[in-house]
């Protein structure tokens, strides 16, 4: 079985950082989803991140991100 399908994984909590999603914000699957996001969070998690980098620990924006990467993985 043959898949062009692509997964995004990061380091465990604790290792990440706002520029891991950098080259993703451009996408427009990224940019839907992203935005959905935000409007439930009532902020952008990157812009929170990028002011305050020790954010990024916090469950509340790592989790959310790193489902909406796993969700990009699966779509076309």
């Amino acid at each position: 079985m043959s898949s062009n399908k692509h997964a995004i994984t990061f380091p465990g909590q604790g290792a990440h950082n706002a520029k891991m999603l950098r080259n993703y914000r451009s996408m427009d699957e990224f940019k839907l989803h992203y935005e959905i996001l935000s409007d439930s969070l009532g902020c952008s998690p990157l812009d929170v991140i990028e002011r305050d980098p020790e954010k990024v620990n916090s469950n509340v924006f790592s989790t959310l991100l790193t489902g909406l990467t796993g969700k990009l993985a699966y779509l076309d």
